[in-house]
């Protein structure tokens, strides 16, 4: 029972067999998973090698994205071998975890939750309807965990699938990636829809625009962008970025090496604070305001989930493997990681763990 549909990739229409494996790759070849699920780098790793005090709280044949929110709940979307998917609450300092009924699109097959983002005030989720059209409603919205209802955050059609987005904590603004899974870039969100911004980085005396590929999808041999995330004062945006891969097509790119990024909130000034990522997945802001995280290579090494000191520029490893999707505790103190020890995206387990990053001593 393969499922044909059509697939909106960005904004590129694609046939495709099956909706489950967009689904894991959150876009057509994932640039999470291209980078997270390398053989090369989780191979003959059965179950995840923290470095940390850890574990596991959750597992699943198929699930993807996690957003720990203020009420200790890590929300995941999960996804069987059937169309559609689903919304799991896992408590994460121990409990049952429960699926959460979210309303569904009129006119729509199914209706989709991807791509959970933690908020001030409660949770986001890329929203769209089943079968995908380049008419079809698809949109940013918010999850109130009390209410239990859904809001908007955008206006009209969100034209992109973003891999990652973020909110100024104002909620006034916001910053997305989406990617084709070779090539990726950085939109804006301005009253409540797209915009795009002059943002560039010089490299060898040009400039490359961070939006060069949402603005045109045929161009796919520019520079790399993704993974924007906000700082909890609001006053700055890190991200991703792959100089490396000006003039590099096809899946070379996805060998080229990331740095990391700070840029003032209205888009000036950016600056790598670190170089040498390779094969990049997620990267956050801590809610301290201290730390980033990510998971990845460095400088050609072996693979992990990593902490990064704002102040001191130092890294530190709390697991030695890649993994999907990351996300912070409130306080800053623990990350929850998806990790697939399996090869293949289409079989084997996915598991959820949370991992005590060492941030802060506990009371």
């Amino acid at each position: 029972g393969s499922i044909h549909t059509d697939r909106i990739v960005g904004r590129l229409v694609i046939r495709i067999r099956s909706q489950a494996w967009v689904r894991n790759c959150s876009l057509a070849l994932c640039l999470a998973a291209t980078a997270c699920l390398s053989p090369r780098a989780n191979r003959d790793m059965a179950s995840l090698r923290p470095l940390v005090s850890a574990s596991k709280v959750y597992e699943s044949a198929n699930m993807f994205g996690v957003a720990w929110s203020e009420s200790e709940t890590l929300f995941v979307v999960d996804s069987g071998t059937e169309p559609g998917t689903s919304v799991v609450a896992v408590p994460a300092l121990g409990g049952n975890p429960e699926t959460v009924r979210l309303p569904q699109l009129r006119g729509c097959r199914l209706t989709d939750y991807l791509h959970p983002t933690r908020l001030p005030d409660g949770v986001a989720f890329y929203q769209s309807c089943l079968p995908l059209t380049e008419d079809s409603p698809r949109a940013l919205v918010r999850y109130d965990e009390v209410a239990h209802s859904i809001s908007p955050l955008t206006k009209g059609i969100f034209p992109f699938n973003p891999n990652q987005f973020a909110f100024h904590p104002s909620m006034e603004q916001g910053v997305f990636s989406s990617s084709s899974g070779i090539c990726s870039g950085i939109g804006w969100i301005e009253d409540g829809s797209v915009a795009f911004r002059n943002i560039t980085i010089p490299v060898d005396g040009e400039s490359y625009r961070l939006d060069e590929f949402l603005r045109d999808q045929r161009n796919c041999s520019g520079i790399g962008a993704s993974w924007p995330t906000w700082s909890p004062d609001g006053e700055t945006v890190a991200f991703l970025a792959s100089p490396e891969a000006i003039g590099v097509r096809g899946r070379d790119r996805l060998d080229q090496p990331w740095n990391i990024y700070l840029m003032a909130a209205d888009g000036t000034g950016p600056r790598p604070v670190l170089q040498g990522v390779g094969r990049p997945s997620g990267l956050l802001w801590s809610p301290d305001g201290q730390s980033l995280a990510f998971s990845g290579t460095l400088n050609g090494g072996e693979p992990g989930v990593w902490i990064l000191d704002l102040e001191t520029r130092s890294v530190r490893k709390i697991a030695r493997n890649l993994v999907q999707d990351l996300t912070w505790n409130p306080s800053a103190t623990s990350l929850a990681v998806v990790y697939r020890p399996s090869e293949s995206l289409s079989s084997g387990q996915t598991e959820l763990w949370v991992l005590d990053t060492g941030s802060r001593k506990q009371q």
